[in-house]
Parts: structure tokens; C-alpha cells; sequence
């Protein structure tokens, strides 16, 4: 907190920057990343107690940030707000628990396995009236929110066979997938998409089976002893692929704050740090391994006018995005590179009854250009994002890897989804 200066340039309404999305929906003082830093100092300098720390008050205060990193990208002295708004949820957790809606969501990993084994009975839920109501009143979702429809299988499950077992030393140069809770639960197209690419290029793949969720939806409630679990199996699967040099590639951004950025902090275990050093975001991996092979790729025309969004935690973890690097290659598809702020989704918390319209408010200039006729698909590598860009929308939002693979002819399953129609309860 003494890197604070005061300076109030977080304060901004700078459309070329991106923080804070709080302050630039409410524009006060309390909303701004500014005084979250002076809570805390005057904490640690004891003018707020323990009590008063882990109040309601500093809870509500800590709720104006949803660990979306753009004030630590952008403070000129590199503040890092985000983690001290973690140490305060988790200090009220500690003192108050979890709200019922949190605790469930920030588990969502936990329950999709039963999604997936219920479907189509749980898709159907999803995309019934009475059913959404229930589910306001009994979890806290919001009833007007389009969820993401469960997939028949689990990304994991389908891959056990080829690409999880192991009976000695991955082959050099194979890298390791970690899925996470989407690409897993939800869209395991874009897990067959890394990896239909990847061995395109040449590069073996591994999916250890026993990996979890990252957990950062916990960390980002302030749920830090869940998350050390999560975190403790995730370091355990992770870490001997790690020391033998794999990298760990990761087509979800948050998986790459979670394992690079979150852990060290949260867990005390010698793979941490191997973990942290081999994780890549798949696109900046993609970017690099491409160039050894582009005379031997055919890329297939995608004629379609599309909008992409860059993400915060692909800001976080890369600065700009390498995706519409990788994109330029697809012919005729031509893209609009998005520069409207936060989408406002945050993980978990624009699915809940709260804070659904703060969600919608934060994100509105980016749903409405969603809604414009000229536009035939979004694009984005968040799935949160995603479902933003889709709850107002009749157009579907992809994640690049689909569309790369789609160019290249290793996914043709994918032309379905440019072809959907998402006006629907549950997005595609």
C-alpha cells in the first residue's frame, strides 16, 4: 500500500485505458482502486481494527473489485489492488463465511460433473422459465442470465484414452493441457481444437486426468482455504510434468493468473515455481511455434465480418493480445478489434441475482455492439466474456482456437456453431 501515492490517475474515464470498471459505472470516491489502498493502509496503521477490517463495510468495499487486474496493469506505480481486495474477502470469510450464491458458484467445477451426466435433463433446466426462477431464489443465479449449456461429455473423460495416460516420460517437446472448468464442463470443442492444432504442428499432447478446476473463481470470493485444495491438487498433477520442462498450455486466460500468478502466493510447495515458469497462454504459444511450420499449413477461407474482444486477464497476462496475430492468417475473415473497456462479466460475478446489472452496465457498450446487424460472430478466448458477448446477441461468440482449427480443416463441426442462432435462455 505505500506505492500508493494518491495520484488518482486510476480515477480515469480514459476510454485507452481499461481500469476500473467500478469507477467508471459509479465515478466515486469508494468505487475507485485508490481507496481500497487507503483501507488497507489505515488498517495496517491501525485506525481500523480487526473487527472493523473484517466488517460489512470493508466487505461491501471489497466487492467494488472484481480481480480483473487492470488498476495493478495500468497504476503507474503498479499497485497490486487486486490481491489486497483478496486478502480482505478473505479476512471476512474467515471471520463471516461465504454467501450461499458464492460458495456455489466459486465451486461450479464441483457440480458440472453431474451436469454433464444429467444432460439433456439439465440442459432442458436451464432453458425453462420455472426452473431459472428456482434457481434464483434457492442459488442466487440470475434468472435473465444465459448459462452455457452442458456438453454430453467432459473434455476429460473423452480424452482419458489417447492423451491421459502415461506409463513413463512424455516424448520431448510435448506440452501439457490444462483445461479448466469451461472448456471441460461446457465447450470441449475447444480443447479438441488445441489439441487437433498442436499435433498439426508437430507437437505431442498430454491431459492429465486427475487435474481440477483452477480454482480462481474461489481465490476472487476471498475462499482461500478451498483454493489452497484445489491449488495443492493441481501442483501435485502439475508439477513432475513441469520439472521434466513441458509446458503447461492453457486455452482459458484466468487459468494462467490462476496457476502463474495465484499460486505462489497461496501455496508454499517447491513446484510452484516450476509450474509458474512452464504455464503459456495458448495463443502467445501458438504465435511462437507457428513460424517453424507455416509453409506447411493450408489455411481455408472463413468468410465472415467478426468483432473480438481482448480480455482482462489476457491484458494481465500479455499485454495485448496474440490472437488477431494468429487470426490475420485465416482469409476472409475479416475482424473488428474491440477497444470497449471490461466486458463486466468477471468470472462468476455477473451470473448472480446482485450484481447482474451492475455486469450489464459495466459491459453495455460491448453487448450493444454484440446486437448490430453487421456483425455475423464474436470472438474471445475468456468464457465469460463469451457469455456477455452473447446475452443480448443472436449471433454465437467462438473462441479463436475453434476458428483456427476450423481454417484448417481439423474441426469442420465447428461451421455449425457460425451458423447457430443464440437467442435462447441457454447460449450456444
Amino acid at each position: 500500500t505505500l506505492r500508493c501515492n494518491g495520484c488518482g490517475v486510476c480515477r480515469t474515464q480514459d476510454p485507452a485505458l481499461r481500469m476500473c470498471p467500478f469507477f467508471r459505472l459509479a465515478a466515486s470516491e469508494e468505487a475507485s482502486p485508490r481507496s481500497k489502498a487507503n483501507a488497507v493502509r489505515a488498517h495496517l496503521s491501525g485506525f481500523l481494527d480487526e473487527g472493523e477490517f473484517s466488517g460489512e463495510p470493508m466487505k461491501q468495499l471489497a466487492n467494488l473489485c472484481f480481480n480483473c487486474k487492470q488498476c495493478q496493469l495500468e497504476c503507474p506505480s503498479n499497485v497490486d489492488i487486486p490481491h489486497l481486495m483478496i486478502e480482505a474477502k478473505a479476512q471476512y470469510t474467515a471471520a463471516n463465511g461465504l454467501r450461499r450464491s458464492d460458495w456455489i458458484l466459486s465451486r461450479a467445477h464441483s457440480f458440472g460433473v453431474l451436469g454433464c451426466r444429467l444432460v439433456p435433463i439439465s440442459n432442458w433446466l436451464l432453458n425453462n422459465g420455472w426452473a431459472r426462477w428456482v434457481m434464483e431464489r434457492l442459488i442466487g443465479i440470475a434468472r435473465e442470465r444465459r448459462l452455457p449449456r452442458f456438453a454430453g461429455r467432459t473434455f476429460l473423460r473423452s480424452a482419458a484414452r489417447d492423451y491421459s495416460r502415461r506409463t513413463g516420460p512424455l516424448p520431448k517437446g510435448a506440452a501439457v493441457y490444462f483445461v479448466d472448468h469451461f472448456a471441460n464442463f461446457h465447450d470441449p470443442q475447444v480443447g479438441w481444437s488445441l489439441i487437433r492444432l498442436l499435433e498439426r504442428i508437430g507437437i505431442p499432447v498430454h491431459v492429465p486426468g486427475e487435474q481440477s478446476a483452477s480454482g480462481l473463481a474461489m481465490i476472487s470470493a476471498g475462499d482461500l482455504d478451498a483454493a489452497r485444495n484445489v491449488a495443492l491438487q493441481n501442483i501435485r498433477t502439475l508439477g513432475p510434468l513441469a520439472r521434466e520442462g513441458h509446458p503447461i498450455i492453457c486455452s482459458e486466460p484466468a487459468a494462467v493468473i490462476a496457476l502463474r500468478d495465484e499460486y505462489p502466493r497461496l501455496v508454499d510447495h517447491p513446484d510452484v515455481g516450476p509450474i509458474a515458469e512452464q504455464v503459456r497462454e495458448a495463443g502467445s504459444f501458438l504465435t511462437a511455434r507457428l513460424g517453424d511450420v507455416e509453409q506447411n499449413l493450408t489455411w481455408g477461407a472463413l468468410p465472415y465480418r467478426a468483432a473480438y474482444h481482448t480480455p482482462c486477464h489476457t491484458r494481465a497476462v500479455s499485454g495485448s493480445s496474440p490472437w488477431l496475430e494468429l487470426l490475420e492468417r485465416v482469409p476472409q475473415l475479416s475482424i473488428e478489434p474491440l477497444q470497449l473497456g471490461c466486458s463486466g462479466m468477471a468470472g462468476s460475478f455477473g451470473l448472480t441475482r446482485e450484481n447482474f446489472q451492475v455486469s450489464l452496465a459495466i459491459g453495455q457498450s460491448l453487448v450493444e455492439r454484440m446486437t448490430q446487424p453487421d456483425l455475423q460472430l464474436g470472438i474471445t478466448e475468456c468464457s465469460s466474456c463469451r457469455l456477455q458477448m452473447e446475452q443480448a446477441a443472436g449471433t454465437p461468440t467462438l473462441h479463436p482456437l475453434k476458428l483456427l482449427a476450423l481454417s484448417l480443416g481439423l474441426i469442420p463441426e465447428v461451421r455449425l456453431k457460425l451458423n447457430s442462432n443464440t437467442r435462447k435462455w441457454v447460449v450456444s
